[in-house]
Formats: C-alpha cells, sequence, structure tokens
C-alpha cells in the first residue's frame, strides 16, 4: 500500500512540477507581450510594474515552491527508506 502511494504521488509530482513551470513561463511571456494585462496586474499587483521586481518576485515563487514540494518528497522518500529497512529488520529475526 505504501509503495503504491508514493507511486501515485510520483506521477502527480511530476505533472505538478510541470504545471507550475508551465505556469511561470506562461506568465513570463504574458509579462513581456502586454505589462499592462489583466491577467499579470491581478497576480502580481504593484510588483509587477517594474521589470526587475517581476523576475523578483517570479524567482520567489519558484524558490517558495522548490522549497515545499522537495521537502514534502524528501519526508516521503526517508518513509520509504525506513519501510524497506524495517522490513529487512524484521526478516532477519
Amino acid at each position: 500500500m505504501n509503495k503504491f502511494i508514493a507511486d501515485i504521488f510520483s506521477e502527480i509530482l511530476s505533472f505538478i512540477h510541470l504545471g507550475v513551470i508551465g505556469f511561470l513561463l506562461f506568465i513570463s511571456f504574458e509579462y513581456h507581450e502586454n505589462q499592462k494585462n489583466i491577467l499579470t496586474n491581478t497576480f502580481l499587483g504593484d510588483f509587477s510594474k517594474t521589470s526587475a521586481g517581476f523576475y523578483l518576485l517570479i524567482f520567489a515563487v519558484f524558490l517558495f515552491y522548490v522549497l515545499i514540494v522537495g521537502t514534502v518528497a524528501t519526508l516521503i522518500t526517508i518513509n520509504q527508506n525506513l519501510n524497506e529497512i524495517n522490513k529487512k529488520i524484521s526478516n532477519k529475526d
């Protein structure tokens, strides 16, 4: 059961990666196409008025995403490894 959940989480995580990176690229291209775009201004507010602020915000969002998803993925991996170690120890007795 644990392996099944980890496999599903791995697949979902792949799609989430693609979605977040695609969204950040979409926002970045939209910013360059039309800096007064309603979509960009809605998500970014006053930060979207300067190029440096925009890229700083995009970087901060990406960094936050990497930290959160990296932490969750690490915890899942640790749990899998501990389960494997537990099975090996239980089989030796």
